[in-house]
């Protein structure tokens, strides 16, 4: 009888242990972009970064995980004595939903006392929404909407850009144990975007009197080329904006804190 018990038991329990396979937990950093508005990392213009996170350990080396994340990118001319002429810059919100995994360096199981902190590589791709806008006399415009390098005029041979975009995360990150129940990470990522209008910037400099028939044209027209507001002269219509052969990317790096569900699982190395 004793035996069968012994058997019995870890069947019945089989299902509970496996939710020791399972972290759930929250993270917090910042995000800052690259792009046309900033061709190298502005820590100026770094901005808060948060979200929820759920982790399956698939084994002791590789994790996957999916989670939401909400953060703002900021990117100003300014920044850049290069670019200061052009006299352009913006802000976006973004929610994004990412599917990554983590390969460990070394063997990592949270709540085994042995094997309690790692190096790891983490890639996947990530799916976001954006709405980059700016700030004109006092009020945040969406920028999309008023097209300020044509895409809404008639006759225009643009369209406008979606707001929806993919990114593909690579990165570098440590993870410790801090009890026998919560883990600690740092992460670092580099997110390559397939859009190019995170900042509203991409190709030419639209001929002003195509803008004239925007929805907004007074203000479309002021907005797509900001340098005469520094007394300087129009851009040559035609003359490029920004670089459409470089797509836009972000920084993201975040500490989390996760909590492991059930008890500590047994893999195969």
């Amino acid at each position: 009888m004793f035996n069968r018990l012994k058997i019995i038991i870890p069947l019945l329990l089989l299902p509970f242990m496996g939710l020791a396979q399972h972290e759930v937990g929250f993270k917090v950093g910042f995000a800052n972009y690259l792009g046309d508005l900033a061709p190298s990392i502005a820590f100026g213009s770094s901005r808060p970064a948060a979200g929820l996170l759920y982790r399956y350990n698939y084994s002791a080396k590789w994790k996957f995980r999916t989670g939401l994340t909400y953060f703002r990118l900021h990117g100003s001319d300014r920044n850049f004595r290069e670019n200061e002429t052009r006299n352009l810059s913006f802000r976006t919100s973004i929610w994004e939903a990412e599917f990554l995994a983590e390969y460990h360096l070394l063997p990592f199981i949270p709540g085994m006392s042995k094997l309690t902190f790692s190096p790891y590589i983490v890639g996947g791709f990530a799916a976001f929404k954006y709405q980059p806008q700016v700030d004109y006399d006092g009020t945040w415009l969406n920028l999309r909407d008023i097209g300020t390098e044509g895409q809404v005029a008639p006759g225009s041979n643009l369209q406008p850009y979606n707001d929806f975009s993919f990114s593909f995360p690579i990165g570098l990150g440590f993870k410790k144990t801090l009890t026998d129940q919560m883990t600690f990470g740092l992460e670092v990522t580099y997110r390559f975007t397939l859009t190019d209008y995170l900042d509203d910037v991409s190709k030419a400099y639209a001929d002003p009197a195509l803008l004239a028939g925007s929805p907004y044209p007074e203000t479309t027209i002021a907005l797509a080329d900001r340098t005469p507001e520094l007394g300087l002269e129009r851009n040559e219509i035609g003359s490029l904006r920004g670089n459409p052969d470089d797509l836009d990317k972000y920084l993201m790096v975040t500490i989390s804190f996760c909590k492991r569900l059930g008890y500590a699982p047994c893999y195969a190395f």
